[in-house]
């Protein structure tokens, strides 16, 4: 299967939620804005590799691990989706297809996923960098409630999926400080699943699309379960 680029949207331009929340395009049942930033080649069992200090960052990190699978198992038996499954899993080995780290990272990110051994967006190796700020506060429920989303969002990334702005509520939203406003319910939506089950799906010749639709038989939640 290959997805295709669908609309005319100014690669360069800059869309303001306003802007986008008037756009028919951009309803919870589609991705608006770099849907796919590449397509994940290496094996479904991703092994990644957490530090193991501070203990509290180590256990909120893999308790994310958990959340990408379970939702995609949930995804799959509910909707009856065919295609491939992702699985992470822990690995202490140097040689984890993604690697996580802490530290400080460039224009203020909270997280940044990098590919290496990228290939016409083909990418089989992940290096997530989390700034050190997330990991060097008291543990307690508000310091492990905003490295949880971020560990989530850039889990996806691992996956695939890009940055988009709208909706609010999606984990993959990286609009501004979306995902530590810590009073609006962020998590991981029936899109992203759909997504990342279609991308498990391709082979070669990926062309980046602008807009990616779930089908209207799977309503648009957060989180599936």
């Amino acid at each position: 299967m290959t997805i295709v680029r669908t609309g005319s949207i100014d690669a360069n331009a800059t869309y303001e939620p306003s802007q986008v929340s008037t756009n028919a395009s951009a309803q919870p049942g589609c991705y608006f804005m770099a849907p796919v930033v590449w397509h994940w080649d290496g094996p479904l069992s991703i092994g990644v590799s957490i530090p193991d200090s501070p203990a509290w960052a180590h256990r909120v990190i893999y308790r994310a691990l958990q959340h990408w699978n379970i939702e995609q198992t949930l995804f799959e038996q509910k909707y009856r989706i065919e295609g491939d499954r992702y699985t992470f899993f822990e690995s202490d080995s140097s040689s984890a297809s993604v690697q996580i780290s802490y530290g400080m990272i460039s224009n203020d990110f909270l997280g940044l996923a990098t590919p290496l051994n990228s290939t016409s967006g083909e990418v089989n190796a992940v290096n997530i960098g989390i700034n050190t700020n997330l990991v060097q506060v008291t543990d307690n429920r508000t310091s492990e409630l905003k490295l949880y989303r971020i560990a989530l969002h850039e889990l996806g990334h691992v996956l695939g999926l890009g940055d988009i702005i709208y909706p609010e509520g999606d984990i993959m939203n990286g609009w501004g400080k979306v995902l530590l406003n810590l009073t609006q319910r962020v998590d991981i939506s029936t899109l992203d699943l759909y997504v990342i089950n279609l991308l498990s799906t391709v082979s070669g010749n990926l062309v980046f699309p602008w807009f990616i639709c779930k089908p209207s038989n799977i309503p648009y939640s957060t989180p599936v379960g």
